[in-house]
């Protein structure tokens, strides 16, 4: 029996620009990254199943020392598509694995010109990664058609066990409504798995979702059995009004917060209006989640714009030599002091 043809669940160099020569080192570059800090005891299997939530794995290299029979402490784990790799990073660097944080980052030779050679990114569309493998596409279909309108939506299907992968993509009729799903949806706790929600970084065709299994038929040996556990319940996405309220994400970390930072933070903030307050909250398990130190810094402002003006500068501004992310943070949840979510 012939094996079945492999669905086009991924962007590869089918979403590049017809004018745009895209050679396979490039592909690669966008697609493949380096894991670092790795423990001796850490195998390759425990690598690849954390790995592989954030999209199909087409490569996990782990070069071993002969001497010592182990690992060197680092691999390339190359995916299928390049946001994938991106989540990766976002979802791994600083999560510990075997009792050290991992350092996840893109390997050398990959810089921002690269994304020249791909067509435009498309504003509506989003990647989705880390869904619960027990969610269907249909109940996830339901939850992104909650930020607005769908043109088009799938979860990227698997072969050998007949469910879905846990990555997908959706896409809105309106940039506003991707925004608003980006907004609601990154970081939401679904059944013990936190989804990932972030914009597409090329274009191309959509990929199939879940109805194409019905072109193939069923291993004969049957499919894996469900995972354990009862059916998670998808949360109710309370949609609020535009918060006065900036989360700054990376600023320091908790050795570098001394008693000086709220009242430097307040006087860069005032710059652009009215500051209320400023909370310094720290807490060791925000760098269990990746892609984020163990400080959070909130800033509340007397007006939404006076938040927008700040957010627009400080994002991607460097601070003691960090990178700082600025984004709205729900007025509901620093009011009850809900720093962490």
């Amino acid at each position: 029996m012939v094996a079945p043809a492999p669905i086009p669940v991924a962007q590869s160099v089918a979403r590049s620009s017809p004018q745009a020569l895209i050679t396979p080192v490039i592909n690669r570059i966008i697609n493949r990254i380096y894991v670092g800090n790795l423990s001796p005891n850490v195998t390759e299997a425990e690598i690849r199943l954390l790995f592989s939530k954030f999209g199909f794995i087409k490569e996990l290299s782990m070069t071993r020392d002969p001497n010592l029979n182990t690992h060197k402490g680092w691999c390339f784990v190359e995916f299928d598509a390049p946001e994938a790799a991106a989540a990766a990073i976002r979802g791994t660097n600083g999560v510990e694995l075997g009792d050290r944080p991992l350092k996840s980052n893109h390997t050398h030779g990959f810089s921002d010109d690269i994304w020249h050679h791909f067509q435009a990114k498309l504003p509506n569309r989003l990647y989705m990664a880390s869904v619960h493998p027990l969610v269907t596409e249909e109940e996830m279909r339901e939850l992104f058609e909650g930020m607005g309108k769908l043109t088009q939506f799938s979860i990227c299907p698997d072969l050998t066990t007949f469910r879905h992968k846990g990555y997908g993509f959706a896409e809105y009729e309106t940039k506003e409504d991707a925004l608003k799903a980006i907004k609601y949806l990154d970081g939401l706790m679904i059944g013990g798995e936190r989804l990932l929600v972030t914009p597409t970084l090329v274009g191309g065709p959509f990929p199939e979702g879940m109805a194409a299994l019905s072109r193939f038929p069923r291993p004969r040996g049957g499919v894996p059995p469900l995972p354990s556990g009862g059916r998670p319940v998808i949360p109710k996405i309370d949609i609020e009004d535009p918060s006065p309220v900036l989360v700054l994400k990376n600023m320091v970390t908790a050795d570098q917060v001394d008693e000086y930072l709220q009242e430097d933070v307040e006087e860069e903030c005032r710059r652009h209006g009215n500051v209320k307050q400023v909370v310094v909250h720290v807490n060791p398990e925000l760098k269990q989640r990746g892609g984020e130190s163990d400080v959070r810094v909130f800033v509340e402002f007397e007006l939404v714009e006076e938040r927008q003006s700040c957010e627009r500068v400080m994002n991607g501004r460097f601070f003691s030599g960090n990178q700082v992310t600025a984004g709205e943070y729900s007025l509901k949840k620093f009011e009850s002091k809900r720093y962490d979510e």
